[in-house]
């Protein structure tokens, strides 16, 4: 929290505006601004040019607010939209800060874990980076690799999964059918959610 923006001001390199509005303007590219004194004391605008404007590294006020709050979260059931102890969602009540400002932004952010591996283990994306079967799904739910293999228990994207497949097996092919599940690969046991929000605060 000593760290925090709020009580500890920020370094920042100040480039000309018009280089920002330059590159923002053309075809959508985003301005590079140099994020350390070392770049930021190379930056010349005109690129290139030694007798350009030059990038200033500068020491930006704390915000002079209350230090924010950081603890660890409620408590989530796996795959049931975060829901904690009780049934409800987690929730945080926030008191919008007593100032007046044009430009504020809110950045909302959830992570997620699953049950599929154990992905606590610091070991586990070694283990499953250098195994080419990837991560065996299957065996948690009491199935051979072949068998999980013919049914979908596998771990890919959006997977198709014949959950009657015991049914099936024993004459009833009209309940072989497939399942498919909205699987991110990518997603698993990081961050899953990010939602940015701007607004404003006025007197009223």
């Amino acid at each position: 929290q000593r760290e925090r923006e709020n009580v500890k001001g920020r370094y920042e390199c100040v480039v000309p505006q018009e280089y920002i509005m330059q590159n923002l303007q053309a075809n959508g590219r985003r301005a590079i601004i140099p994020n350390n004194q070392a770049d930021c004391e190379l930056f010349r605008y005109p690129a290139n040019d030694p007798n350009g404007t030059r990038g200033i590294w500068t020491e930006m006020h704390a915000h002079g607010l209350p230090v924010p709050e950081c603890r660890e979260t409620e408590w989530t059931r796996d795959n049931h939209l975060g829901n904690t102890l009780g049934g409800y969602p987690p929730l945080f009540n926030w008191t919008v800060p007593n100032f007046n400002h044009e430009k504020c932004i809110m950045r909302i952010r959830y992570n997620i874990s699953t049950g599929e591996f154990e992905g606590w283990d610091p070991a586990v994306n070694e283990t499953n980076n250098n195994n080419k079967d990837g991560v065996d799904v299957g065996t948690r739910f009491g199935l051979s690799p072949q068998a999980a293999e013919d049914r979908g228990y596998v771990f890919e994207q959006n997977p198709q999964v014949k959950v009657f497949g015991e049914f099936a097996s024993e004459g009833n092919p009209e309940k072989d059918f497939e399942l498919q599940l909205a699987v991110n690969t990518n997603q698993y046991g990081r961050t899953f959610q990010d939602r940015s929000h701007t607004f404003a605060v006025r007197k009223r």
